[in-house]
């Protein structure tokens, strides 16, 4: 079995992530805005029937949704595609489906807001409302059913750091039997890093070997170390305990990059 990324088990689920009033305040927000959006799968009719709106990136309304996904997913909001907003109707669903993309096709070139070697390694999906029946979020491959709640939110893992797809992220949203359903999705992007490479200490010149999973920390502490820097870190405190946690994780899997790269 692939080793799951270190940012934690590949399915989480938050609870009150939104409070009921924060829901409806992005839902009334957008409701005169949606459009109908099939998914279309070979020209055919295909995975999804529903509504939906992107909430421009200039917005304000999404800003605890962005924030959330960026504090429990530890990757930065310039990472994340604009928040989807989606309304299911009675009888629509979204069917089985994964949300990475190949690399290279059509799809992966033309969704990506982090350039070359990315995929959305990531999803955040929050649920807007209740008062519906069916809906449900399955993951069949792993046996996973989540019910919807208001304000809940569950994330998983697409791409493992070491750029291997997870074949058992395949998930789908049920028909909605009764009720109309409203969830907001944020897809979160990330390099890939399929083999290792030589990272250099821009002070010293000295260089070190770094495997795959030792790219992936050492990007993430850097990141939190740039962000403190720049003042825009939303909590300082988690921050620096990423970066302590990364040059603990260092010093015990491969101590001479850390001593060129972190010490």
């Amino acid at each position: 079995m692939n080793k799951l990324p270190h940012w934690g088990k590949w399915i989480k689920i938050y609870k009150n992530a939104l409070t009921k009033d924060e829901c409806k305040t992005i839902l009334n927000f957008c409701d005169s805005k949606f459009n109908y959006h099939p998914l279309l799968t070979n020209d055919k009719l295909g995975g999804r029937t529903s509504n939906q709106y992107f909430i421009d990136k200039k917005e304000t309304i999404d800003n605890k949704i962005n924030d959330f996904t960026a504090k429990v997913l530890k990757l930065p909001i310039e990472n994340q595609e604009a928040t989807s907003i989606v309304r299911y109707t009675e009888g629509q669903e979204y069917k089985a489906h994964f949300d990475f993309f190949q690399k290279d096709t059509k799809e992966h070139k033309n969704y990506m807001v982090i350039p070359n070697n990315s995929n959305r390694v990531m999803t955040a999906l929050f649920y807007l409302n209740d008062g519906f029946e069916g809906g449900e979020t399955v993951f069949p491959k792993v046996d996973v059913t989540i019910k919807p709640e208001v304000g809940m939110c569950i994330t998983w893992v697409n791409v493992f750091d070491n750029g291997d797809l997870n074949k058992e992220s395949l998930h789908a949203g049920l028909p909605v039997i009764s009720g109309e359903k409203y969830i907001a999705t944020k897809w979160v992007e990330g390099e890939i890093y399929e083999m290792g490479d030589e990272v250099r200490n821009p002070f010293s010149g000295e260089t070190a070997l770094l495997t795959a999973d030792e790219l992936s920390m050492y990007d993430l502490v850097k990141g939190a170390e740039m962000v403190i820097a720049m003042g825009v870190a939303l909590d300082n405190e988690e921050c620096i305990k990423i970066m302590k946690e990364g040059a603990e994780w260092f010093k015990e899997h491969n101590p001479e990059a850390y001593k060129i790269l972190l010490d």
